[in-house]
């Protein structure tokens, strides 16, 4: 069994969000690798690095460096994302990240107009934490469903999320708590 791959998308030392990923890992119990994005040297996909790719793909390049976080990616058997909620989705070095995989003929290809995903994953948990109510300005997980699962095919993507956690009134340790417990249940299904 391959480990798990886990996308680290926080950027703060401390993080309540690398807490809740750590704590649904650990309830895990399998081995991961612990992919942290701000350690990476990516960038965005501009019009150079557009050509480069496409070339690649052209010449069928698949197994060329350039690709090494998209094969990374297809051929986990299961990824866990940690991002924190920031101004109504994620911190834009996950959205660089996703840029950098999104490589036709290795995590998704087309047939006719409808795309077909080619990621192993069955399944993805996707953790984030919010300082206040995610109700109606949460873009970030219908992003990653729509992503993740329409065009990458993994079938299974589960929220794993805790919020308010910054609200005056409100106990944060008990709704931290409670997600952490909700962590634990989501990984032994």
């Amino acid at each position: 069994m391959k480990p798990i791959l886990w996308i680290d998308a926080c950027i703060r030392e401390g993080s309540r969000t690398r807490e809740l990923a750590l704590a649904y890992l650990e309830a895990r119990g399998q081995a991961y690798q612990h992919l942290d994005l701000s350690s990476l040297d990516i960038k965005p996909i501009n019009e150079a690095r557009l050509k480069e790719r496409e070339a690649l793909l052209a010449k069928g390049a698949f197994d060329d460096e350039f690709f090494a976080l998209a094969r990374q990616f297809a051929e986990a058997e299961e990824i866990v994302i940690s991002a924190p909620f920031y101004d109504g989705s994620f911190p834009s070095i996950l959205k660089i990240y996703f840029e950098n995989i999104s490589v036709g003929g290795i995590c998704f290809r087309y047939e006719g107009p409808r795309p077909v995903g080619l990621v192993a994953a069955k399944r993805l948990v996707y953790v984030y934490t919010s300082g206040g109510p995610l109700t109606h300005s949460d873009q970030a997980f219908p992003y990653i469903k729509t992503l993740c699962g329409g065009l990458y095919g993994i079938p299974n993507i589960i929220p794993l999320s805790a919020e308010c956690l910054d609200i005056d009134g409100m106990d944060a340790n008990a709704i931290f708590a409670q997600a952490k417990a909700h962590a634990k249940e989501i990984a032994k299904k």
